[in-house]
């Protein structure tokens, strides 16, 4: 059994393996355009090929933006080749190439711990580093009324682009840099997903900037937060419960219908914020990760 780097060619093998794993298929172009973008952004694919040299599986590893050191583990063995050791076989060689570069932690993310896949990571080691709840809400009729903290307190956005990606940035620094699920956004990623300045909602008290909300648009009638953050000293004071129903006040009028946003299961006061107003828990992620020696 060959291990070798991907190469564009195997991607015929490679998208019908996927296809036979996952509910939502890839067309070759999307799976070739899926793996040159993960290339793109200083990832590594291998491929492992059968006794006749066809391609039956794969593994990569994608850095995690902001978090250096950090990077995504992902990939599969076809099911006609499963249980014959290959994906052992496969992840020992990239922990192999990896060890001693710059990435020292593999993470993978899912909603089953009782999978396959969960039981075959935590075969080899990973562990469970934490896990990230995921909230609906769809109580439109019973929203409450956002009451200012404060007479000198709104909620707006910025007309100009580079000014308001400016100020979310330097925001978030200010609401998670002291928390574990810190995960600062680059420059290049920011340009490349803000889609309208109206989209990023910044709460002002009395005129300075202390929280922001960044709404996203995934489907018609679909919204999610993605992320909300208020200032170290301006939280316990109501200001993020104000943000949020302000913020809620107004995808209503947009006429959404769907909700959703994802929070740190550690994060006991923002659970229980959401909750109060009427999110409800939609299914949770787990993250497995093995340290690299």
């Amino acid at each position: 059994m060959e291990i070798r780097p991907y190469q564009p060619h195997d991607a015929r093998a490679l998208v019908h393996s996927y296809n036979a794993l996952h509910e939502r298929p890839f067309t070759l172009a999307e799976f070739r355009t899926s793996m040159a973008a993960l290339l793109a952004a200083n990832g590594r694919i291998w491929t492992i090929l059968s006794p006749d040299s066809q391609p039956v599986g794969y593994a990569t590893v994608e850095p995690v933006p902001g978090l250096p050191g950090l990077a995504d583990l992902d990939g599969l063995i076809d099911p006609h080749w499963q249980r014959r050791g290959l994906g052992s076989r496969l992840l020992g060689h990239l922990c192999r190439k990896l060890t001693g570069g710059p990435i020292h932690q593999l993470s993978h993310s899912l909603t089953d711990l009782d999978s396959p896949a969960a039981h075959f990571l935590r075969y080899h080691r990973f562990q469970l580093s934490h896990q990230e709840s995921h909230l609906l809400f769809t109580a439109w009729d019973d929203l409450p009324l956002p009451v200012p903290p404060s007479p000198t307190c709104r909620v707006a956005p910025l007309a100009e682009r580079a000014e308001a990606m400016a100020l979310f940035s330097r925001l978030y620094e200010a609401s998670f840099a002291p928390h574990p699920w810190h995960q600062p956004y680059s420059p290049a990623e920011l340009e490349a997903t803000l889609q309208a300045t109206a989209d990023m909602r910044f709460l002002w008290v009395d005129k300075q900037p202390v929280g922001v909300v960044w709404l996203h648009y995934p489907a018609p009638g679909e919204a999610e937060i993605e992320p909300m953050g208020v200032a170290p000293e301006m939280q316990g004071w109501g200001y993020g419960r104000y943000l949020l129903l302000d913020t809620l006040h107004y995808l209503r009028q947009r006429q959404i219908e769907r909700l959703r946003l994802g929070v740190w299961a550690t994060n006991k006061v923002a659970l229980s914020l959401y909750e109060q107003i009427g999110f409800r828990h939609n299914y949770a992620r787990s993250y497995l990760t093995l340290v690299l020696h």
